[in-house]
């Protein structure tokens, strides 16, 4: 699995979303949350055994892509 190193918020407010906030806010199940997690689709934050993202990670992957 990939990860990377727990970092300072790159803004504030910038905070880390646990797994289950990941699949509330995408409408995912955790299956499909880990998955992203594992191919590197969404960066991933182990803390204490948990997983989750940085909610900028996630925001940047569940934007809309726009034609430059």
């Amino acid at each position: 699995m990939m990860q990377t190193p727990a970092r300072k918020p790159a803004h504030p407010g910038d905070r880390i979303l646990w797994v289950p906030e990941i699949c509330e806010l995408t409408g995912s199940s955790n299956k499909t949350v880990y998955a992203w997690f594992s191919r590197g689709v969404l960066p991933c934050v182990k803390l204490g055994g948990r997983r989750g993202c940085w909610r900028s990670d996630l925001e940047e992957i569940t934007q809309p892509q726009t034609a430059a």
